[in-house]
């Protein structure tokens, strides 16, 4: 793991998918999965991610199928959420777990990546990161977000239940349609987000990819 810090935000980068996912697997389901805020075991979460048969949960994405641990290649979660998850895992903490909580010890947003990921995943999950520590950031693409046609919204949110999102809460809907839109992949919306076109949202690309674009200089220096 190489941990970089850039102002409130820390990058951890891992050589693989496997290895970013079994040092924050438990992290990522507390902070934002469906056992959000919960303690569980191992056992527990494979039985949240398996169908009857054992499988874990299969991904099809551009014609092949990633498991959990084989299709993440980035993440994202507050300091807050982490120390929340150190008190409750306590005594159960791996090793990986305990790398990560010390790393993170100065931070307020910590953006966890593989080394051979794809770009669009960096761009989203730093996306994030800045809408978290820039109220100013935050403020002005969400006005972009918020200028979309309703029906373009609507395409929105029915690909993000369809990943699993928790979709209803307006301002939740922003972050991750604002973060889709920075990390914008014209390969992922085919696979994802099937009912929009390229040239629907083409300008929300560019004026919100320019926003990106000036916080990105300014802060990954």
């Amino acid at each position: 793991m190489k941990a970089t810090r850039f102002g409130e935000i820390l990058l951890l980068e891992y050589p693989s998918n496997m290895e970013m996912n079994l040092s924050t697997f438990r992290i990522s389901e507390f902070f934002e999965g469906d056992l959000k805020g919960k303690k569980f075991t191992t056992d527990q979460f494979i039985e949240e991610w398996s169908d009857e048969d054992g499988n874990m949960d299969i991904f099809e994405y551009n014609g092949k199928y990633f498991s959990y641990f084989s299709y993440w290649d980035g993440l994202n979660f507050t300091k807050k959420s982490l120390d929340k998850f150190a008190v409750k895992f306590a005594l159960e903490l791996s090793a990986r777990e305990k790398d990560v909580i010390r790393a993170a010890r100065k931070s307020s947003y910590i953006i966890a990546l593989t080394e051979n990921g794809a770009e669009s995943t960096r761009r989203h999950e730093f996306s994030h990161s800045f809408s978290f520590t820039d109220k100013v950031y935050k403020t002005n693409v969400f006005e972009i977000v918020e200028s979309i046609p309703q029906e373009l919204r609507d395409k929105f949110v029915s690909g993000l239940d369809g990943m699993g999102y928790t979709v209803g809460d307006p301002a939740y809907e922003n972050e991750e349609i604002h973060a889709y839109l920075v990390g914008y992949d014209q390969k992922e919306y085919e696979s994802f987000f099937p009912l929009i076109q390229p040239e629907e949202v083409a300008p929300y690309v560019a004026s919100i990819g320019e926003i990106y674009a000036n916080k990105e200089s300014e802060v990954l220096v």
